[in-house]
């Protein structure tokens, strides 16, 4: 006995996001983190341009001497709340790379996570983007005197219809008793369009 209940609930739909590398044309695609409270990820129709910095953990030795205001920053996945701080400095957005190695904790890959949005309707651009890109835009800093990139995105906020599945299997020496096993069958990520499949 399976029945569907269908409910509708406001969620930000990415439909594109992508980096262009302006000297070779070059398009990668990259993935918008959730939005800070109601303003998501999203660039205007011509997107935002300027030079991709590599800031790897975001502290202040290790962005010392970068032209951070105007960039377009690369930071390093676990590099706490410091996106705020490339904010600050004058940053037009941030893309976040993969760790080289994953810490094992579940607490510190969650709280990685959440610090990277905030409660607040602050309309900053993030944005993640998986190997082998991520290297490949690291090797043309590394290799070359400057990149500057253009990012476009489009993501906005839809009413989209979703479903509860329930089901109910009578017991055979106890029919007239219920138990229930709730759990969801929905996938999750930071980057909504890069979900990976189940968490459980």
């Amino acid at each position: 006995n399976i029945t569907f209940h269908p409910f509708t609930v406001p969620v930000a739909v990415d439909h594109g996001a992508n980096l262009t590398i302006l000297e070779s044309g070059e398009t990668m695609q990259i993935y918008p983190l959730e939005p800070n409270l109601v303003c998501p990820s999203t660039t205007p129709p011509g997107g935002i341009s300027g030079s991709l910095v590599y800031g790897k953990g975001g502290t202040l030795e290790e962005i010392a001497g970068k032209p951070l205001d105007g960039s377009i920053v690369i930071l390093d996945w676990y590099s706490g709340n410091r996106w705020l701080e490339m904010a600050d400095l004058g940053a037009k957005a941030v893309i976040f790379i993969p760790p080289v190695k994953v810490t094992p904790s579940i607490n510190y890959i969650f709280r990685g996570q959440m610090e990277k949005v905030i409660d607040v309707p602050f309309n900053f651009p993030r944005f993640y983007i998986p190997e082998p890109q991520a290297s490949r835009l690291l090797s043309l800093i590394e290799e070359s005197r400057g990149v500057h990139v253009n990012l476009r995105a489009n993501t906005r906020w839809e009413q989209v219809k979703s479903y509860n599945l329930m089901g109910l299997v009578k017991g055979s020496k106890y029919p007239e008793k219920t138990i229930m096993i709730s759990s969801y069958y929905d996938s999750g990520s930071l980057a909504p369009s890069y979900a990976p499949g189940a968490q459980e």
